[in-house]
């Protein structure tokens, strides 16, 4: 008896997870059509500041670090500076660690740490 329960209750949860609203479906295909789910990235957008005052990320991927300014608009981190971490043995490249933190950069809010860090504007 216990496992027929088992077996409907497992039915009943694969059908509901299978369900997607129009909403869900819409937007499944205007991602399809912008080339898929966006990547993730392994940045740490902020982990403080560094000497001359700049706020730094961490590109845990590649072992780079990455210091921030803002944009010319003012509402978007940009990466002003991408170094090798010294003291890992290996890297990977800077240039792609410099497109992932654009990317990243361009979705990094005021109200986030590394925004008030740089001062963006609101944009709400």
């Amino acid at each position: 008896m216990e496992n027929t329960i088992s077996k409907a209750a497992a039915v009943l949860g694969a059908k509901g997870g299978a369900v997607a609203s129009e909403a869900q479906k819409a937007a499944a295909r205007v991602n399809g059509r912008n080339g898929g789910r966006p990547r993730s990235y392994d940045i740490e957008a902020y982990q403080g500041l560094d000497a001359d005052g700049n706020p730094f990320g961490y590109d845990h991927e590649r072992h780079n670090f990455i210091t921030w300014g803002r944009s010319d608009d003012g509402l978007h981190a940009v990466p002003v500076s991408v170094e090798n971490d010294t003291e890992e043995s290996e890297h990977g490249s800077v240039d792609a660690t410099r497109r992932a933190a654009a990317h990243c950069g361009r979705r990094v809010t005021w109200c986030s740490h590394l925004g008030k860090a740089l001062g963006l504007e609101c944009r709400e």
